[in-house]
């Protein structure tokens, strides 16, 4: 588990960075995933390449990005 545990680490430190950088203090990475999939969907990829690409197992827990 050390790998994980300094993957966490260092993505820690890059999001403080571009907190710092930005001056954006309440982005999150829930933010940056909602966005990508709403532009995947946007892209025109049907509902179940959407899902199988964001991990979901049902498709209503997308009814957010459609």
């Amino acid at each position: 588990m050390p790998f994980y545990h300094e993957a966490l680490s260092f993505l820690k430190r890059q999001g403080d960075k571009l907190h710092v950088r930005t001056g954006i203090n309440d982005l999150t990475s829930h933010d940056l995933r909602h966005g990508a999939i709403s532009r995947v969907f946007n892209s025109g990829m049907k509902i179940f390449e959407v899902m199988a690409v964001n991990l979901n197992e049902v498709a209503s827990q997308l009814s957010l990005f459609v």
